[in-house]
């Protein structure tokens, strides 16, 4: 008899989906439909945009979504209800999931209910703190299923860090009642979880630290587009940046690289390439003759063959970067900081190089150009690690495993 799953996300996966977060969500549904005798049943939110590249149908995984921006009018009552979620500081999520998502979320569960009425399902996934919020009103219609929240990374961790980082005592008043919420929501979420996913031991140490049952606790790894089979050219002088661009702790960093680091880099036979999708307008304005921000590119592996390094100086956010795992794949050089290294396990000097300062960039970035023994123990080095403590499938196995002795 097949095994019945419900799967709740906030966002559409596809094999061509851009941001990190929904290549986990992508990789992990299709992994389950693959390799456990399932049927899957997704409810989940989408824009118009990404209509054309939905491919479940073809991986036969059952798929209910809202349209986030099917009209005018579906656009402008989606703001109206986010209104209260994003301006209310006691928010009873502390704008952790907006209100539209809320809404959205209880329609969808509420009318797959009524359709399922004798059907309950044997796991219920929750994709992202955003979804796992929603596990209180989903057991009140199905408290026997097994509940599973994947954990992208320890949200609490990365809106802290968000106050931590403003300096108007008003505002960041607002925003430390917001996360206190956040925090309190998605502790009482996980509390009621039976299984929680993380992506490293950091972040089980985190949860550990607010009393969360360690038997719950699961360690796997995110899925990321490994690129470990790249043949690497002659390094060119090329500085690199990489992800969602029009997020805050993306183009925020790359606009403190350029002004605290670049500006001061004399050599005009380097560069810096951005590479990254919808790039917000405070960083267009830096682009010049050597400073290139290219947007969504389909190859990014020409950018990793030849380049001199990666850097991800971030200022803000939590958890493993998908970005820091691809550029070690690839035998790229990384320059990065302690966010940016964090809960991966990669040592100073050996797998990467820990920049905190400008200055540390800058001596970096001039000591790496002219040695190319470096240059070539880092590729040799961050490939290898990658190797050896990144396996996908073997993670998923066990989460399958651990998820089959709870029935």
């Amino acid at each position: 008899m097949k095994i019945k799953i419900l799967w709740i996300s906030p966002f559409i996966p596809y094999d061509k989906v851009p941001h990190a977060g929904g290549k986990v969500h992508n990789y992990y549904i299709k992994y389950f439909k693959k390799n456990l005798n399932c049927e899957i049943k997704l409810l989940t939110f989408a824009k118009k945009i990404e209509l054309s590249e939905f491919d479940l149908n073809n991986y036969n995984i059952d798929c209910e979504y809202i349209i986030k921006d099917k009209s005018f009018t579906t656009i402008l009552v989606r703001k109206l209800l986010n209104l209260e979620s994003k301006c209310n500081p006691f928010h009873k999520f502390g704008g952790g999931i907006m209100n539209f998502d809320i809404y959205g979320f209880k329609k969808m569960i509420k009318e797959y209910y009524k359709n399922n009425i004798e059907n309950t399902p044997d796991y219920i996934i929750l994709q992202w703190t955003q979804a796992g919020l929603m596990i209180d009103y989903l057991k009140k219609l199905y408290p026997n299923s097994i509940y599973t929240i994947i954990e992208e990374d320890v949200s609490f961790q990365g809106t802290q860090r968000k106050v931590d980082s403003i300096q108007n005592p008003i505002i960041k008043t607002f925003y430390k009642i917001r996360s206190l919420k956040y925090k309190n929501a998605e502790l009482l979420a996980l509390n009621h979880a039976n299984i929680i996913t993380v992506n490293n031991s950091k972040d089980r140490d985190l949860l550990l630290n607010e009393n969360i049952d360690n038997d719950k606790i699961i360690q796997v790894v995110p899925y990321f587009d490994n690129k470990v089979h790249i043949k690497t050219e002659p390094r060119n002088k090329n500085i690199l940046f990489y992800g969602a661009m029009h997020r805050a702790e993306n183009y925020l960093s790359a606009i403190w690289f350029i002004e605290k680091v670049f500006y001061q880099l004399h050599d005009n036979d380097i560069k810096f390439i951005i590479i990254g999708s919808n790039p917000n307008r405070q960083l267009l304005k830096y682009k010049s003759d050597r400073i290139k921000i290219t947007g969504y590119v389909d190859d990014i592996e020409k950018y990793f063959k030849n380049s001199l390094c990666m850097v991800a100086p971030l200022l803000l956010g939590a958890g493993i970067k998908v970005k820091i795992l691809e550029a070690l794949s690839a035998g790229l050089p990384v320059l990065t900081n302690n966010i940016g290294a964090e809960g991966i396990g990669i040592v100073n000097g050996i797998h990467y190089i820990n920049c905190s300062t400008p200055d540390d960039y800058t001596k970096a970035i001039y000591f790496l150009i002219k040695n190319k023994s470096l240059q070539k123990l880092l590729e040799k080095n961050g490939k290898q690690f990658i190797k050896d403590n990144f396996s996908i499938d073997i993670k998923l196995h066990e989460l399958i495993q651990k998820m089959n002795t709870l029935r």
